[in-house]
């Protein structure tokens, strides 16, 4: 039986690394990420680091394969949410206002 849940949890670890790939898929087709929380992101990759280097010391292979999998597939993540990151209202504003205040 151990070795059965060993096998299904790395399987279903990796089907829920890949997950995010939906959601980058989805803010490349769209060139948006404003719908999408940076911070919710950033605590997912922190945790999945954390339990990466839990595996690590306890030699839990099953953890580090799919934590090693969740953190690059996150840190990724992170990088498309950056790059179709739309600027606020308040900076596009800001800016707006300095442009006006020289003209």
């Amino acid at each position: 039986m151990s070795s059965f849940l060993a096998v299904a949890t790395t399987v279903w670890g990796l089907v829920m690394a890949l997950a995010p790939l939906l959601q980058i898929r989805l803010m490349v087709q769209t060139r948006d990420s404003s719908n999408v929380s940076l911070s919710w992101m950033g605590i997912l990759v922190i945790g999945y680091v954390l339990w990466f280097s839990y595996g690590i010391t306890s030699g839990a292979l099953p953890l580090i394969i799919a934590n090693t999998v969740s953190t690059l597939v996150g840190i990724a993540m992170i990088a498309v949410i950056l790059y179709y990151r739309k600027p606020s209202r308040g900076a596009v504003s800001a800016v707006e206002d300095t442009q006006g205040a020289a003209a």
